[in-house]
């Protein structure tokens, strides 16, 4: 309960930080903390069923402190939790690089798939010709926040001790056909 609680509020407080510092800084910028406190929550934490509740949580305040359709960055949100949650059982997604890279990539993804439902539901397509010099600034701030945010959620599960670095590894031996 301690480290549901602490995390919930972790994710808020990223949530309102970003909120805050768009104010100054261009939201191309701007890291997606939230998201990044997600994936955070599946490579981290044990427990899947309080990784949905707290991805669903955060995608749900988004939405409330975006001013978009409620429910897109919700289930953008678990559809990254769930992403995160399977890669990292079979990749090691705990290094800064490899973060750094699934960072990239999925923030590509984030933003295709939000421009997505905003076309499907509210019929119109927001595009323009800087929308992927945004997209890249974007990425490349996502990739050198992700690393840092991840490690702050993994410790935070650590202390309270609902972390899941004592995940066991996988370790198959390759079979040479004879």
């Amino acid at each position: 309960m301690k480290a549901a609680l602490a995390l919930a509020l972790l994710g808020a407080f990223g949530l309102m930080l970003q909120s805050t510092a768009a104010l100054w800084i261009p939201a191309r910028c701007l890291p997606d903390l939230g998201l990044w406190v997600v994936v955070g929550l599946a490579v981290c934490v044990r427990s899947p069923m309080l990784g949905v509740c707290l991805a669903a949580l955060l995608g749900y305040l988004t939405d409330l402190l975006s001013g978009t359709l409620l429910g897109q960055h919700a289930l953008l949100c678990l559809a990254a939790y769930g992403v995160a949650r399977v890669l990292s059982s079979s990749f090691n997604l705990r290094g800064a690089l490899s973060l750094a890279l699934f960072a990239l990539l999925l923030s590509g993804a984030h933003a295709v798939a939000l421009h997505g439902l905003v076309a499907f539901f509210a019929r119109q397509w927001v595009a323009s010709s800087g929308s992927l010099e945004d997209l890249a600034v974007h990425a490349l701030a996502n990739a050198v926040a992700a690393p840092f945010v991840i490690s702050l959620v993994s410790g935070v599960a650590a202390w309270l001790g609902d972390d899941d670095s004592g995940r066991p590894v996988r370790l198959e031996p390759r079979t040479l056909p004879l």
